[in-house]
C-alpha cells in the first residue's frame, strides 16, 4: 500500500543521507499516490494558506481543487530529467483537465515538507517558463494554480530571483494597467502577493525593475478588492524601506505657469495612496495611513506633496477661474469648474475619522514627520494643528499618546535650536 512504501521510504532517509535520483523520483512518485489517494477519498484540500505579505500573516479565502493525479502516469524506472520533461509536455497540454491536474501536482510538491531542496530546485529550473506562460490560460482554475504554484516556490527555492527578468513583465503585463488583464480579484491578489514576495526576498534585484514595480501598484491601488488595496499599502512600505533612491527619481515633467515641473516617483505613488485614505473600511485606512508616512518620508524637499494633502493655498488669493461659471481657457481648452478635480483636506477627514484606530495611525504618521521629516521645520505650522487636535479627542489613550508626542516634538524643537545656536557661535 501507499502508506507501507511511505514508511520504507523514510526508513532508508534515516539510515543514509545519500540522495541519489533514484531516491528523488521515489519521493515523486510516493507524494503523488498520496495526492492521488487523497482524490479517491474526495477529500477536498484548501489552497489557499498564503500570506497577505512579509508584514503582517493572514489566511485568504478562495477557491479549493482536487489533486487528480493517476498514479499510472508515474514510471518507477524512469529518471527526474525525463518527468520533468513529461510535466512541461502536459502543461502545454489543450486539454483544461490535464494541465490543471499538473499544476495540482506540482503545487503540492511545492508545499511537502518532505519534499527536498534540491529536487524542487530542479523543478522550478525547468517548469518555470511553462507555468509563467499559464497566468494568461484562458481557464481561471489554472490561472490561479500557476500563480499559486510560483508563490510556493517563492518559499522553498532561493534562486527564484533569478527569474526576474520573466515574472515581473508577466506581472506588469496581467496587473500592471488598469483596467487589469486579470479578471479575478482572486488571482489578482495573489499576482500582487508574488510581488510583495519578491520586493522581500530580493530588494536590490528588484530595483532594476521598478518601473514594472510602479505600473503594478498603481494599478492595484485603483482596484476595489480591498485585500488588495492592503496588500498594495503594504508593499509600498516595504518599498520605501529598501529603494528610497528609486524611488526620489524624476519619471516626469508637467507644464505649469512658472515652466516644467519636476515629478518625483514617491509624489506620484503618494498621490495614488491619497483615495485609498477615503476607503470605507477602516482597516484599509490604516494600512494606507502607513504607507503615506512611509512614502514622504523618502523625500527630502516635501513642501509641495504635504501642500497637496492640505489642500492649502496662498491666503488672499482666490483662483480666477472661480469667477467665472462658464468656465476659461487652460492650456488651449474651456475648462468648466465642475471638470477642474476636487481638492480635499486628506489630514483633516483623518482627524475627523470616526475609527479610532485611524485616528491613531494619523497620530503616529504626523508625530513621525515632524521628529523625522529632514524639512520637516517648513511642514511644522501645517502639521502640527492635527497634533494638537489629538489632545482633545474623545478616547483617553489617543489624548495621552497626543501628549506624548506634543512634549517628544518640543524636546527635539530645543535640541534643535540649542543646535543651531552652537553653530552660530
Amino acid at each position: 500500500s501507499v502508506e507501507e512504501i511511505w514508511k520504507e521510504l523514510k526508513a532508508e532517509v534515516k539510515a543514509s543521507n545519500v540522495k541519489s535520483d533514484s531516491r528523488n523520483i521515489c519521493e515523486l512518485v510516493v507524494l503523488s499516490q498520496q495526492a492521488t489517494h487523497e482524490s479517491e477519498s474526495d477529500r477536498i484540500i484548501e489552497t489557499a494558506e498564503l500570506k497577505e505579505g512579509l508584514l503582517d500573516p493572514k489566511i485568504l479565502t478562495a477557491r479549493n481543487f482536487a489533486l487528480c493525479t493517476n498514479p499510472d502516469q508515474w514510471n518507477r524506472g524512469s529518471t527526474i530529467q525525463e518527468w520533468i520533461v513529461k510535466q512541461n509536455a502536459l502543461l502545454s497540454s489543450d486539454d483544461f483537465q490535464t494541465r490543471r491536474n499538473t499544476l495540482a501536482t506540482i503545487h503540492q510538491l511545492a508545499q511537502d515538507p518532505m519534499a527536498q531542496e534540491p529536487m524542487l530546485q530542479r523543478i522550478w529550473d525547468s517548469t518555470h517558463v511553462q507555468i509563467l506562460k499559464l497566468f494568461s490560460d484562458e481557464k481561471e482554475r489554472c490561472r490561479d494554480l500557476a500563480v499559486r504554484c510560483v508563490l510556493s516556490f517563492t518559499d522553498v527555492v532561493p534562486s527564484v530571483s533569478s527569474a526576474l527578468h520573466l515574472i515581473l513583465p508577466t506581472l506588469v503585463h496581467r496587473i500592471g494597467s488598469f483596467p487589469p488583464a486579470e479578471t479575478s480579484e482572486e488571482v489578482r491578489l495573489l499576482l500582487l502577493l508574488i510581488l510583495s514576495r519578491l520586493v522581500a526576498i530580493a530588494p536590490k534585484a528588484i530595483g532594476d525593475h521598478i518601473e514594472g514595480v510602479h505600473c503594478i501598484l498603481a494599478s492595484a491601488l485603483c482596484d476595489g478588492y480591498s485585500p488588495i488595496l492592503q496588500e498594495a499599502c503594504g508593499c509600498l512600505v516595504l518599498l520605501s524601506a529598501v529603494h528610497k533612491a528609486k524611488l526620489r527619481a524624476v519619471v516626469r515633467y508637467e507644464e505649469t505657469r512658472v515652466g516644467p515641473e519636476p515629478r518625483y516617483r514617491y509624489g506620484e505613488l503618494l498621490r495614488a495612496v491619497c483615495p485609498v485614505l477615503r476607503h470605507k473600511h477602516a482597516k484599509v485606512r490604516v494600512r494606507a495611513v502607513s504607507a503615506l508616512g512611509a512614502l514622504l518620508m523618502v523625500g527630502t524637499k516635501n513642501v509641495e506633496l504635504v501642500e497637496f494633502l492640505v489642500a492649502w493655498h496662498l491666503p488672499n488669493l482666490v483662483p480666477i477661474w472661480q469667477f467665472y461659471s462658464g468656465g476659461v481657457w487652460d492650456n488651449g481648452r474651456l475648462v468648466r469648474p465642475e471638470e477642474r478635480p476636487a481638492e480635499h483636506n486628506y489630514l483633516a477627514a483623518l482627524a475627523q475619522d470616526p475609527a479610532p484606530q485611524v485616528r491613531g495611525a494619523l497620530l503616529d504618521m504626523v508625530h513621525e514627520w515632524l521628529l523625522r521629516l529632514p524639512d520637516r521645520w517648513d511642514h511644522q505650522a501645517r502639521l502640527l494643528p492635527y497634533l494638537l487636535n489629538a489632545l482633545v479627542d474623545e478616547v483617553g489613550e489617543l489624548r495621552e499618546r497626543a501628549f506624548g508626542c506634543m512634549e517628544g516634538v518640543g524636546e527635539a524643537h530645543e535640541a534643535d535650536k540649542l543646535r543651531d545656536e552652537r553653530d552660530r557661535q
